[in-house]
């Protein structure tokens, strides 16, 4: 069952789908979509690995903050810190 959960990286709230354990493979969405993209390949994927789809910044049902640069700096540290 593929889990939805969240978690706080410098301050903003990102969500993620998550399904299955052991070695993770991390799963992006491009512009402008979400993880929602993943809800079908999540569970195949976790059969054999912990797959995880992050809605990044400003996507999906992570935070959205107005004033911040959604740069690829930006991006960078929150998925750092991910």
């Amino acid at each position: 069952m593929t889990a939805s959960r969240t978690v706080e990286v410098d301050g903003l709230r990102l969500h993620y789908l998550e399904e299955g354990e052991g070695e993770p493979v991390l799963l992006l969405h491009g512009w402008p979509t979400s993880s929602y993209l993943y809800r079908d390949i999540l569970p195949v994927l976790g059969r054999g690995r912990r797959a995880i789809a992050l809605d990044l910044p400003g996507f999906g049902r992570s935070d959205k903050p107005l004033e911040v640069s959604y740069s690829f700096r930006f991006f960078d540290r929150v998925l750092d810190g991910f």
